[in-house]
């Protein structure tokens, strides 16, 4: 799963309130606004390597080093609606529960 994915589930699971079919993934301002008026919009805004390598040293039995690098993603989620009182309130439902242990358990169990 990538990340794009798992903040797609985060925001359906967590918002209920907004249907599956009208959470999109944005992909660099090239998708078209929908025809609905509650809808939210994933972007990824920014990707940044942060940190060293993380890898084995030990070379595996088919020649093979096996190494990672760590990325840090920056996500914009839009949330629209015709009522700005309820964008609002999807947008600081996300914001609480995304700084509460519910959303490191959530992104956890997503492997």
């Amino acid at each position: 799963m990538n990340i794009m994915e798992a903040v797609y589930d985060f925001v359906v699971f967590f918002c209920p309130v907004l249907q599956a079919d009208n959470v999109f993934i944005g992909y660099q301002n090239r998708s078209m606004l929908p025809d609905v008026q509650k809808y939210a919009v994933i972007t990824l805004e920014d990707t940044t390597r942060i940190g060293t390598n993380v890898g084995d040293d030990m070379q595996s039995s088919a020649n093979i080093y096996t190494t990672k690098a760590l990325r840090e993603y920056v996500v914009g989620i839009d949330l629209c609606s015709n009522n700005q009182f309820e964008a609002q309130e999807l947008a600081q439902r996300l914001e609480i529960i995304g700084r509460d242990f519910r959303s490191t358990d959530f992104f956890l169990n997503m492997k």
